[in-house]
């Protein structure tokens, strides 16, 4: 792999980050990393190129229970092929996987937060365009970048996941471009298969329609994540969370600009594209067992109109 867009920490800061985060202690979790292994390489019908950095984030997602890490990690493999129209057939180009960064900024800033946490920072600035499935496609060679990438120098992990929702542009008209069965499932899958800890999920610039939509996605969520969810009045209050240097220029921040900061990624996607097309086409073996099935009504009320939406 080529250089990272994103700060690593140094394997003493990483072990200090483990104990005051998770209260886990580096050689329990190296020991159950020998145990989860040896438990993958009997699983033949698992990808079994797993890199150690992915290994140790289901275990620390689980708080080093080892049942609830086998179960998550095999859970997020399965996960994977009942929602393949995200993952599957990979082509980075900007034409293509690429393309809804044409219309939207999406990038992890590069510096964490002093407690460890990574900011996330997504805003729609032309919706006229905006495509769910274009979106959810690039959104998870991001997350794969999370996963397999991210401290991988030194077998990183980082402390919670922070996320920035710009509304800025986002009209009631655009309301089923962003709120439909398509999106339910890119949240559900993010919410309750992916080895993230949410910390904060901050919403600003929302019109009151469209923060009907979040309401729902709150209702739909595990509880623990719905309470994480916070919809600001003022994008000035982000810097009363976040410092300013983990925050770009573009919300009053001293890091470089959202512009700058996708292009570094832009790069990094091309320069790495066989990478993240293999990860991409990663699945087990075998039929999607039947429990592993995702399939969501619309659950927010849209077929494509507000017909079955109440606004009070």
């Amino acid at each position: 792999m080529s250089a990272q867009p994103t700060e690593i920490l140094s394997p003493a800061d990483e072990a200090k980050l483990l104990k005051e985060a998770f209260n886990i202690e580096i050689d329990k979790l190296e020991h159950y990393m020998e145990l989860l292994s040896q438990w993958l390489s009997s699983q033949k019908h698992l990808p079994q190129n797993c890199s150690k950095n992915f290994l140790r984030k289901f275990l620390i997602w689980s708080k080093l229970d080892f049942e609830k890490a086998k179960t998550k990690f095999e859970t997020f493999w399965y996960s994977r092929l009942s929602c393949k129209e995200f993952f599957f057939d990979r082509v980075i180009t900007s034409d293509k996987d690429l393309k809804c960064l044409k219309y939207t900024y999406g990038v992890m800033m590069p510096k964490l937060t002093p407690n460890g946490c990574r900011v996330n920072i997504v805003t729609i600035f032309d919706p006229k365009p905006y495509d769910i499935l274009e979106f959810c496609r690039t959104t998870m060679m991001s997350f794969d970048y999370k996963f397999h990438v991210d401290g991988v120098v030194a077998d990183g992990v980082v402390a919670g996941e922070i996320a920035v929702c710009d509304c800025d542009k986002i009209q009631p008209q655009h309301y089923p471009k962003l709120f439909n069965a398509s999106s339910l499932k890119f949240v559900k899958l993010g919410a309750t298969n992916f080895p993230v800890r949410i910390k904060h999920i901050f919403i600003v610039n929302c019109h009151p329609t469209i923060r009907i939509g979040f309401n729902i996605i709150k209702s739909l969520v595990p509880e623990k994540i719905s309470s994480r969810l916070v919809i600001l009045e003022n994008p000035r209050e982000l810097l009363t969370y976040i410092p300013p240097e983990c925050l770009p220029s573009n919300y009053g921040g001293t890091a470089e600009s959202l512009e700058v900061i996708v292009g570094v990624f832009v790069r990094h996607f091309r320069e790495n594209e066989k990478f993240y097309v293999d990860i991409g086409n990663m699945r087990p073996t075998g039929p999607l067992p039947e429990k592993y099935k995702m399939n969501y009504a619309n659950e927010f009320g849209l077929d494509g109109s507000f017909r079955k939406l109440n606004i009070d």
